[in-house]
């Protein structure tokens, strides 16, 4: 699915899928290797790509070369 979240005080368009290997609470994001992952209200979502306002999408492990999530 696809759909906006807020990343760093921007909207960001994701590319994500459920993810039944990882639980987290709602509203986290965790960074595990070059994956990140979401905590939703009915499970936990990879995000696999992410589109910054006014750039191309790239895949998630390429963002994460140069962000750090907690």
């Amino acid at each position: 699915d696809e759909g906006y979240v807020n990343i760093l005080d921007k909207d960001e368009n994701v590319l994500a899928q459920i993810n039944k290997d990882t639980n987290l609470p709602v509203g986290i994001f965790k960074q595990i290797n070059n994956r990140l992952f979401l905590g939703c209200l009915n499970g936990t979502l990879e995000v696999l790509q992410i589109q910054r306002q006014g750039k191309k999408p790239m895949p998630t492990a390429e963002l994460l070369r140069g962000y750090t999530f907690y």
